[in-house]
């Protein structure tokens, strides 16, 4: 059974059994008194399990205290995890459905490799004033990150090169104690700045009795040249992701609110809905950021998104032909489809092979991060060929470009798996 405690001797005597890989954990412990700490044992702890508010942090090596810990996730609902070692992330995400992964490397920096003649031009403190032009440039910005931003600041070290009383290049320090935020303006780079805010921030850290650490996300191909200039060494994996448990009454309440959206939409056709929502249908999810970033399309495959009336005419007469609908009714339906142009939340796309037009879909969007996927249909004579799928793979891909964040489908269940083959899902959790 876990225990829930404060941080003492014990817990930070285990944590430095495996200094390196836990430093996350030790950070998150020292720096955050509302996280929340659970061990098996207090006095011998074989495991600590660290809460906090969306992300969790696991050390151990002990098998059933990391099954133990993953019972605490039986509930349906989001669970992050940071930082966390790799042989542990690899037993969790086998039992979960993963919506998001960053592999990171692990580098920290020996005080013996610490060398202050790598630094070249001034370096300060970052100037608490300058959050909000830190937060511009954060590449995993979010509402409220700039908060989050002047808390390190105000609480912790932080290096930046300023000209002109503006900063150009920076690096902070996480709640965590990890270094990142690592940003240089782009008329500045190659000047070695950043080396200079690095090995500044490094001899900082050493100063408060710490190590200096960096997580180092395994599709940045720079940072670790940096890093190597600097003398870091790297020291082992770890990975930040993201669990789904259960049906979260998110994914509920975000398929209901798209489909009501989708069915009040085409209500000037109301007893020709049935043609493109059947009684039996099956949900689908997909985050985008588990999209894959190249898939092999058919030769000759292009998508356009519609751009006037005309091309609204020739989308609109896709979908009949591609749903098959009853000639007596495709007046009726296509006056239906072309009243949707004027809706905004739409976006329409055609699918071409050769410039041939042989394929449609369209995005609806309920919000800024969800939408659905509509009226995706290819010619009868062109199916089979590849065409459903480049044609859902390239909407995809214009949802991700337009920083959706989940897309969501309804649709008969023999299609299904063609969907699934690109990461939709409708259950999230996994067989053991």
């Amino acid at each position: 059974m876990l225990i829930k405690t404060e941080k003492s001797k014990a817990i930070m005597d285990f944590l430095k059994e495996d200094l390196l890989i836990n430093l996350n954990t030790i950070g998150m412990i020292e720096n955050e008194p509302e996280a929340e700490i659970y061990v098996d044992d207090i006095e011998n702890p074989k495991g600590v399990f660290v809460i906090k508010e969306y992300h969790n942090y696991i050390s151990s090596k002990d098998e059933s205290f990391i099954n133990e810990v993953m019972g605490t996730f039986s509930k349906g609902g989001f669970y992050g995890f940071a930082g966390i070692d790799a042989s542990i992330a690899d037993k969790i995400k086998k039992r979960y459905f993963v919506n998001w992964d960053n592999p990171c490397a692990l580098y920290y920096l020996p005080k013996e490799n610490l060398d202050l003649s790598l630094i070249k031009h001034p370096v300060q403190d970052v100037d608490l004033k300058d959050a909000e032009i830190v937060d511009k440039y954060y590449e995993f910005r979010w509402p409220g990150s700039v908060d989050v931003i002047r808390k390190d600041i105000e609480l912790r070290p932080s290096s930046a090169v300023y000209i002109d009383g503006e900063p150009v290049c920076w690096v902070l320090v996480h709640d965590d104690n990890s270094m990142g935020i690592m940003y240089t303006r782009e008329e500045h780079r190659r000047e070695g700045f950043a080396v200079d805010v690095t090995v500044d921030l490094a001899a900082k850290i050493y100063e408060r009795g710490n190590i200096p650490y960096l997580q180092i996300i395994e599709r940045n191909n720079m940072s670790p040249g940096l890093a190597k200039k600097c003398n870091f060494v790297k020291c082992g994996e770890v990975t930040w992701f993201g669990i789904i448990s259960g049906l979260p009454q998110y994914f509920i309440d975000i398929n209901k609110g798209i489909q009501k959206q989708f069915v009040e939409s085409l209500v000037s056709g109301e007893e020709y809905i049935s043609y493109f929502i059947k009684d039996e249908y099956e949900e689908g999810y997909l985050f985008l950021e588990m999209l894959k970033e190249s898939y092999e399309l058919a030769d000759g495959f292009t998508l356009k998104q519609t751009e006037n009336e005309g091309m609204m005419n020739i989308w609109s007469d896709i979908v009949c032909r591609g749903y098959e609908i009853p000639d007596e009714h495709i007046e009726a339906v296509k006056k239906m489809l072309l009243a949707l142009k004027d809706n905004s939340s739409y976006k329409f796309y055609i699918g071409h092979r050769n410039g041939e037009p042989i394929s449609a879909s369209a995005l609806l969007r309920l919000n800024d991060d969800n939408l659905g996927m509509y009226f995706t249909t290819t010619l009868p004579s062109c199916r089979n060929k590849g065409i459903g799928a480049s044609t859902i793979i390239e909407t995809l891909k214009d949802a991700k470009k337009n920083k959706g964040d989940m897309v969501v489908i309804q649709v008969p269940e023999q299609y299904s798996s063609l969907f699934k083959k690109f990461g939709f899902v409708a259950n999230f959790n996994r067989e053991v």
